[in-house]
């Protein structure tokens, strides 16, 4: 019998099916698996720092195929907005920082014994502290400003936070360190290096909620009036008589705390008029100074030598307790300016 002509088509699709289609299934597995592979490309493109070739998604080619990988865009990755440009005639410098306890390198977890002038143990509770004002000095003499990158959390073009602890042991901190400080400066031969512990002026009486960070690290400040803390150590130490050490970072028979910010402020924060009597900035200054190679190392054995870890010290920038270790880290404990001579820090 001759072939109904409405059902030609009909039969035609079906024949076609027979040899090629798949089921609603297959369709769906197929589509679901280029869209995994367009996101795991995605991950990829994320954590490597690169974007998609312009003009398709991500992941994908015109085809719908997974993309393979840009060698242009492996061999030129993305610049980080963050940093200064290094335009013609500059150089990108990094800083590098370490603290020590004698010739033991610093580190949450670890006791440290024969500390301060009474010989005790301690184990590191906080180590953190505000770096500003940072130069490289020619052969001249010539002090030249380092231009800072913004390095989110730890850097802004005024400021940059040194942060020595990571969360182990009596550590109450976050696990993330940063031991140097990064920026550009013009192209020469440098053989010092010169830095302050603290915040600009213009910054430190202001609300750090409203500042990027690091100015927002907790802990890091006092009040709008004292401002921040510029450095911040503190440790557990052998009780005093009687006492036990407590891990809390509190006050008690077994703490040591060391708070430098300023002192002796007065004045009005909404006026803008608030000036302090102590500022309690440093101004380290260190020679022989290789840019490339040189370390920047704090060694805070020397920084408690002074200080009988047998009782409770507690140091917020206003106590007798005090001046043994603002001599170390070059700072005048009657007038809050800085001296020429702080022996804490040297350079490796």
């Amino acid at each position: 019998m001759p072939t109904h002509p409405a059902r030609a088509p009909r039969i035609a699709f079906l024949a076609l099916c027979l040899l090629g289609c798949g089921d609603d299934s297959t369709s769906s597995s197929s589509a679901a698996e280029s869209t995994d592979a367009g996101g795991q490309a995605q991950d990829a493109a994320a954590a490597s720092g690169k974007k998609p070739s312009p003009g398709r998604a991500a992941g994908k080619t015109d085809a719908g195929k997974p993309a393979q990988p840009d060698k242009k865009d492996e061999k030129a990755p993305e610049k980080d907005a963050g940093k200064p440009e290094v335009r013609e005639g500059e150089q990108a410098v990094t800083l590098r920082f370490r603290a020590q306890v004698g010739d033991a390198a610093f580190a949450c977890g670890r006791v440290y014994t024969d500390q301060g002038s009474t010989r005790k143990t301690i184990t590191p509770r906080d180590l953190r502290m505000f770096i500003q004002d940072i130069a490289l000095l020619d052969e001249s003499g010539r002090d030249v400003p380092l231009e800072l990158d913004t390095r989110d959390p730890w850097q802004t073009p005024d400021v940059a936070l040194l942060d020595f602890e990571d969360s182990t042991g009596e550590c109450l901190g976050s696990p993330e360190t940063n031991h140097e400080v990064t920026g550009v400066v013009p192209k020469g031969k440098y053989v010092a290096v010169r830095f302050s512990h603290g915040i600009p002026e213009k910054l430190n009486h202001s609300d750090p909620k409203t500042f990027p960070p690091p100015l927002k690290a907790p802990g890091m400040s006092w009040n709008w009036l004292l401002g921040f803390r510029f450095l911040k150590l503190e440790m557990g130490t052998e009780a005093a008589p009687g006492g036990d050490v407590d891990v809390d970072g509190g006050t008690d028979p077994g703490s040591f705390s060391l708070h430098v910010g300023s002192t002796a402020c007065a004045g009005s924060q909404s006026a803008g008029t608030i000036t302090c009597g102590k500022p309690n900035r440093s101004r380290v200054e260190l020679k022989n100074f290789d840019v490339d190679k040189s370390e920047i190392v704090l060694d805070v054995s020397d920084l408690l030598s002074g200080s009988d870890l047998s009782t409770t010290v507690e140091c917020h920038s206003g106590t007798p307790s005090c001046e043994p270790m603002f001599k170390a880290l070059g700072v005048d404990y009657a007038t809050g300016k800085p001296t020429s001579s702080p022996t804490a820090y040297r350079l490796e």
